[in-house]
C-alpha cells in the first residue's frame, strides 16, 4: 500500500527533511515526532541526509565523532530538535532545561517506535550528563537497518516523498 506523506501522523507531512530518510525509518520518524507533537513539544528534523564531504567536514570541526559516511549517509539517521531551543547556549539555563526536557521525552519516544537514540549513549558531555543524558541526545537512527541498506541514499533516490507501508 503506497500513502501520502501528507495523511501520515504528526509533523511527519509538514518537515521537508523527512524525505530524506528511507520510507520505514520515514515513517518509524514520523511517530515519534507525533509523540513529541502529542507531548506539547515542537520537533523538526535539524538534519537527515549527509553527504561523505559534509560527514568529513562535521568531523574536522568536532560535531561528529566519525569522518566516514555513516546512518546519516544512508538515509538511517536524524538529528530531531525542539524548534523552540535547538542545540542551546549552555548560560541559558531555561533553554537547557527544555533541551534536557525534549531529549527525555525523544529518548522515550525513540524507545516507543523501535528507533535508537544517542540519548542512551555513554555520558561524556558532562552538558548533557548532568542531565543522564547521552552526549548526542538528540541523534536517532535505524538500528536494525540490515547491512545492504548502508549505501548512499542521496537526492536521486528520494523520489516523490510516497512512503511504502505493509508487506
Amino acid at each position: 500500500m503506497t500513502t501520502d506523506d501528507a495523511t501520515l501522523p504528526g509533523a511527519l507531512a509538514s518537515d521537508p527533511k523527512l524525505i530524506q530518510l528511507r520510507p520505514k525509518f520515514r515513517l518509524q520518524i514520523g511517530y515519534v515526532m507525533a509523540e513529541l507533537e502529542g507531548q506539547g513539544f515542537q520537533p523538526r528534523i535539524a538534519s537527515a541526509y549527509r553527504s561523505a564531504a559534509e560527514q568529513l567536514e562535521k568531523y574536522k570541526k568536532g560535531y561528529s565523532k566519525s569522518k566516514k559516511p555513516g546512518h546519516h549517509t544512508f538515509g538511517l539517521a536524524a538529528d530531531i530538535i525542539d524548534r523552540r531551543v535547538g542545540w542551546p547556549d549552555w548560560d541559558d539555563k531555561p533553554a537547557v532545561e527544555l533541551a534536557a526536557a525534549f531529549a527525555h521525552a525523544l529518548r522515550d519516544a525513540c524507545d516507543l517506535h523501535d528507533v535508537a537514540c544517542g540519548g542512551w549513549w555513554k555520558q561524556t558531555n558532562p552538558g548533557w550528563a548532568r542531565h543522564d543524558l547521552g552526549w548526542d541526545p538528540f541523534h536517532t537512527w535505524d538500528h536494525k537497518a540490515p547491512k545492504s541498506m548502508r549505501v548512499e541514499y542521496g537526492p536521486e533516490q528520494w523520489g516523490s516523498g510516497l512512503v511504502e507501508v505493509g508487506p
